[in-house]
């Protein structure tokens, strides 16, 4: 999986996205992301769920300053600015489900995976592998939990990353408590990969003009 992700420049996928917030589980919200890695820019649109149709651009500071993508950024910072679509959108979405998108989760997991595997001791850890179906296409997923989490602390339960056997793309992401409440679930899938996204293809969908 690694070696497929250092490989994407770009993608377009769905997410079914379900956090943990406040002690609370979120209903389940379906997203289309796309992402360029260089210059790094994210667009994500919420296709389901609570804030259905909501919409989020990022763009790093790399990106030109000269095209409409960062210029649309800045504007949606100048709340005077802003037509009614746009200042729903900035109060329903402060920030994406992930920062860094998929090229991040990937980052994340991958880090703590390791982590766990570099600093655990003979019997710290059960690992389980199994098959999995997300979004009909087959997976392989690891498991790993803790004998012995810290109640409080959190990420201390069990965690789980899936791969596509076809793709070798990531499709699921998951995080349990040390008590086996879910904390965070990524499903992920109907990719496009490396298809060229350019400036134009990061800007909001939906936004209104005013006169």
């Amino acid at each position: 999986m690694l070696g497929t992700m250092s490989t994407v420049k770009d993608y377009e996928a769905r997410l079914i996205v379900q956090s943990r917030v406040a002690g609370r589980i979120r209903t389940p919200e379906e997203i289309f992301i796309k992402q360029r890695r260089e210059p790094s820019c994210t667009y994500m649109q919420w296709l389901d769920g609570p804030r259905q149709s909501a919409e989020h651009i990022y763009c790093s500071d790399t990106s030109d300053n000269s095209n409409p993508v960062r210029k649309r950024g800045r504007t949606l910072m100048n709340t005077k600015a802003l037509t009614p679509a746009q200042m729903q959108a900035l109060q329903i979405v402060l920030r994406p489900v992930d920062d860094d998108g998929l090229y991040g989760m990937v980052a994340r997991y991958a880090n703590q995976y390791f982590d766990a595997a570099e600093n655990a001791r003979p019997g710290d850890f059960i690992v389980e592998l199994r098959p999995a179906v997300v979004f009909n296409n087959p997976s392989s997923c690891v498991r790993i939990r803790r004998r012995n989490p810290l109640p409080n602390a959190p990420f201390q339960g069990q965690s789980e990353l899936c791969v596509d056997e076809r793709t070798k793309m990531p499709s699921t992401f998951r995080n349990w408590d040390a008590r086996g409440e879910l904390l965070e679930a990524f499903l992920i899938g109907d990719f496009q990969i490396n298809t060229g996204l350019i400036d134009a293809d990061f800007e909001l969908k939906n936004q209104t003009t005013s006169d």
